[in-house]
């Protein structure tokens, strides 16, 4: 039996002044891959990107090494040399970052060991949308990126600067033909998170209360995982912003306020994976029970928990050691949530309760005869994002409920229009 084992691997460095810095490795010499470290630090991290992010890119630029060492082809001798890559290449190319990454490592240990398939006709499953969007443009980028290079150099020679830059620009156009040409899947797919329906949202809340007897937590941590729920629930945060959150980031008066960071290099934070916001910094108004809820946490249950004293900033905690608690922590959670409780979605997540959130702000405001320009600039605050289109994917409930009621209205006057009288007149 052939052993299918990845060939590459990411690798997060933290260094002394905090900064993480994810590097694509190779698994035969454990070294940073150069062109792709090249390419993360000269073109990526110059954006101030989180860290996941950056670790997102080089997974997505994983599928180009793949590729080429399945098809025996070496990158940067393509580069350097301005032959890049054939049509009949790049189509290969677009059609693999459609696979599934243990497909293709699989397909790349058979070919090393010269063993063919059983059948080369076989289906593959494909990838969503967004991930071969993302590997299409990662890789379009770190060839734009590194093939830079070589046309500077050449600059000086008209001549072979020109047919260099001709070649390599067909090779980027011809990717981003392939990238843009891909079909975005209707946001109305059964698979796309929405926010959770009225009697989801109310059976969790219900169940998350530290006396209820259906929540399935220890008595333990029922207090921490109480606010953890309705700070994500009630303020639409992204779960990595409220673990960055620090105590020191609160102000639980009558007017309560809770102050969003970005603070990506955090020496301080021991965590692999940071709590850190994703883009923009913000402050949040709090309902004075949230501001109740948390200041309880902050005065009466935290201090029963042994901490380090490096620890103790940080807002949300783990209640056994006292350690900054981690995104899995809150995955394991909520996992739980699903398997114990009867009355819940399978489909509940921690990101779903943004999702909530979203569809609930904007019922507020609907019902408050906000204007639709208006209510955009608020969501956009409010949650923390750079382009108003993000909105868009986080509405998809309420956008539901919106367009059916103005639908069976419509439905309603026409009857009423062309004297279509109830069945039951």
């Amino acid at each position: 039996m052939i052993e299918a084992k990845n060939p590459y691997y990411i690798r997060l460095e933290k260094f002394d002044d905090g900064e993480r810095m994810p590097f694509l490795m190779s698994s035969a010499s454990r070294m940073p891959i150069q062109s792709a470290a090249f390419w993360i630090i000269g073109c990526r991290r110059s954006g101030g990107l989180q860290s996941k992010t950056l670790e997102n890119d080089l997974r997505a630029l994983m599928f180009l090494f793949l590729w080429a060492d399945l098809r025996k082809v070496d990158i940067s001798e393509r580069i350097s040399t301005g032959r890049f890559f054939s049509l009949t290449e790049i189509m290969d190319i677009d059609s693999v970052c459609g696979w599934f990454v243990r497909e293709l490592v699989t397909d790349l240990a058979l070919a090393r060991a010269k063993v063919a398939r059983i059948s080369s006709k076989r289906l593959r499953r494909a990838a969503s949308f967004n991930e071969k969007f993302n590997r299409l443009t990662a890789i379009h980028s770190f060839l734009d990126f590194t093939s830079a290079e070589v046309v500077s150099a050449l600059r000086l020679k008209e001549e072979a600067w020109g047919g260099y830059d001709k070649v390599r620009e067909d090779c980027l156009k011809r990717l981003m033909t392939y990238r843009d040409g891909l079909i975005r899947p209707e946001s109305d797919d059964d698979g796309a998170p929405q926010g959770l329906e009225d009697p989801y949202e109310k059976r969790l809340r219900e169940v998350i209360e530290p006396d209820c007897k259906d929540n399935p937590f220890t008595k333990k941590v029922r207090f921490r995982n109480y606010v953890i729920v309705k700070m994500l629930l009630d303020l639409g945060i992204r779960v990595g912003e409220l673990l960055g959150i620090l105590t020191t980031d609160c102000a639980l008066g009558s007017d309560g306020l809770v102050t969003i960071h970005r603070r990506p290099d955090n020496k301080n934070d021991p965590r692999k994976r940071p709590g850190a916001a994703k883009t923009l910094a913000r402050t949040l108004g709090l309902s004075p029970r949230l501001a109740e809820i948390i200041h309880e946490w902050i005065v009466v249950h935290r201090p029963k928990i042994n901490m380090k004293d490096k620890d103790r900033l940080f807002l949300i905690i783990d209640v056994f050691n006292g350690a900054p608690l981690t995104h899995s922590a809150i995955n394991k959670m909520f996992a739980k949530l699903r398997e114990k409780v009867g009355g819940l979605p399978a489909q509940l997540t921690p990101h779903v309760m943004r999702h909530t959130a979203n569809d609930n702000f904007t019922e507020f405001m609907d019902k408050k005869q906000v204007p639709e320009t208006k209510q955009v600039k608020l969501r956009k605050r409010a949650f923390g994002w750079r382009s108003e289109n993000s909105a868009e994917t986080y509405l998809r409930r309420s956008t539901t409920r919106k367009s059916n009621e103005y639908l069976k209205g419509m439905q309603s006057e026409l009857d009423i229009k062309h004297g279509r009288k109830d069945d039951n007149e």
